[in-house]
């Protein structure tokens, strides 16, 4: 994703049982150091199992740096869960469907500005998340909290700087 400009040196080990059998798959993505725009985000883990490739691919994944941490738990769908008609499933078992826990603690708010783009500048602050992310790729439904704790960022079009001593998103 090139505005993010990931960065660093990933070790990865895959695991099927058979490899022309492909079933109790495993997998893993390691990295000591994860860059965002040449910015050390820490230690970098991605766990992946699923029991086949039709099957719920379950992850876990922890991006830690000093006290920054944030953590994502949950599955993905492969392919549709029963074998049946796309318009006979629950949404929860189609294929893509996707269910995720993302819990952050005292992460930068300064990450902000990797995804506001060029409106934002100049963002400090820390803050926490305990959010249920889940859906189809094209529609994804997020609930939760965002805690934003001693912060501030300058509206660049504005040239105004606003500041937050504690907010809920």
């Amino acid at each position: 994703y090139d505005p993010l400009d990931f960065d660093g040196n990933f070790d990865f080990y895959a695991s099927p049982d058979n490899v022309f059998n492909p079933v109790n798959l495993q997998g893993r993505i390691v990295s000591e150091t994860l860059r965002v725009k040449n910015d050390d985000w820490g230690a970098f883990r991605l766990d992946l199992e699923a029991s086949d490739l039709q099957d719920k691919l379950f992850a876990y994944l922890t991006i830690t740096r000093g006290e920054n941490q944030l953590i994502a738990e949950g599955n993905y769908n492969l392919g549709n869960l029963k074998e049946i008609e796309d318009v006979l499933l629950a949404d929860a078992e189609k294929r893509n469907w996707f269910d995720f826990n993302l819990n952050i603690s005292n992460y930068p708010f300064s990450i902000a500005e990797y995804f506001l783009g060029k409106g934002l500048s100049n963002a400090i602050g820390n803050f926490g998340a305990g959010l249920h992310v889940y859906g189809m790729p094209g529609d994804p439904k997020i609930a939760g909290e965002i805690e934003i704790k001693d912060a501030s960022f300058k509206v660049d079009f504005l040239n105004t700087t606003y500041f937050i001593d504690r907010g809920l998103v």
